[in-house]
């Protein structure tokens, strides 16, 4: 694990002017025939205000289970997606549409940090703040306090 404290942790895992230079450049690799080089952990997700109307698309990482997407937020944006609101998701390079969630139950949300931490390791999930020290134990695994964990119902093409 890092020697940083991952207490400290209380926002996004880096400032929030790395994201708005890194997002689009991560959004034209994702419309892109090299999508493949970060399409297995990376959706772009598009949604639309639900005060302004404007149409919003950023990049987030992102947990699959079957038809159902895992995401999570250290920003506000979620407040959009509310109560089964419709979205769409770049997913490996194919457009899909969905309906996203609030994922409120804490033991649903841990299920999706063992997973997360699982397939992604400690390191990162020291990052998004997953870990909290233990006086004279190992880190424990928490939801960070100023997370939102969304689930996206897929909704499968029709043919």
């Amino acid at each position: 694990m890092a020697d940083s404290n991952p207490e400290a942790q209380s926002g996004p895992p880096m400032p929030r002017i790395m994201y708005q230079i890194a997002n689009p450049i991560v959004g034209a690799v994702l419309h892109s025939p090299l999508h493949g080089m970060m399409s297995g952990r990376l959706i772009l997700l598009s949604f639309t205000g639900r005060k302004s109307g404007t149409q919003y698309t950023i990049p987030v990482g992102y947990l699959q289970e079957a038809n159902r997407l895992y995401v999570f937020t250290h920003s506000s944006w979620w407040k959009n997606l509310r109560g089964g609101a419709p979205v769409t998701v770049q997913l490996r390079g194919t457009e899909v549409q969905g309906a996203a969630n609030v994922v409120e139950d804490e033991a649903a949300i841990m299920q999706i940090i063992h997973k997360l931490v699982a397939r992604d390791g400690d390191k990162m999930a020291q990052r998004m703040g997953f870990f909290k020290e233990q006086p004279g134990g190992p880190p424990a695994l928490v939801i960070p306090p100023n997370a939102t964990f969304l689930s996206i119902d897929l909704v499968e093409p029709r043919g």
